[in-house]
């Protein structure tokens, strides 16, 4: 009996070694990432050159949580528009707003999933053209802070 137990002792812990094994081997792989698509993001007149700048901040902040891929692959789309973008002097100092409303949808059937929202400001000597990105950055950043979570609770549903 006693010989029995050890045996069953030394299985055991080799098992457990071995499953320790696995998880680490799968940790340091990498595992598969959410994949996630940028839709078309509306141009709005006059600034379309915001549009793409919003869509490279999308692009970047996605990039550090999730797989940005094509929409064929995808299994969530992320749709984003420029609510508000200002800027304005104040003394020296030129100061930037900026609030971005981002909408997470299911790529297969396009139903609305989530809807995040940021905003930011930038205050400094620098261009406002300079200080409107620095404030779409900070806001795409906010409304994305949260995109693992959001994303990880939608696909427990």
């Amino acid at each position: 009996m006693r010989s029995t137990l050890g045996s069953a002792l030394v299985i055991a812990c080799i098992t457990a070694c071995g499953a320790m094994l696995v998880a680490d081997h799968a940790i340091a792989q990498g595992t598969p990432r959410t994949r996630v698509a940028i839709a078309d993001l509306g141009v709005s007149k006059g600034r379309e050159a915001a549009t793409g700048a919003l869509r490279t901040a999308i692009a970047h902040e996605l990039a550090t949580s999730v797989s940005v891929t094509d929409v064929n692959r995808a299994r969530w789309i992320v749709h984003g528009a420029i609510t508000r973008l200002e800027s304005s002097r104040r003394g020296a100092d030129t100061e930037a707003h900026c609030e971005v409303s981002l909408i997470v949808a299911d790529a297969r059937g396009g139903a609305m999933r989530a809807t995040l929202v940021g905003r930011a400001h930038a205050r400094g000597r620098s261009s406002a053209r300079v200080l409107e990105r620095q404030a779409m950055q900070g806001a795409v950043r906010g409304a994305l802070r949260s995109i693992t979570n959001v994303l990880g609770s939608l696909r427990s549903r």
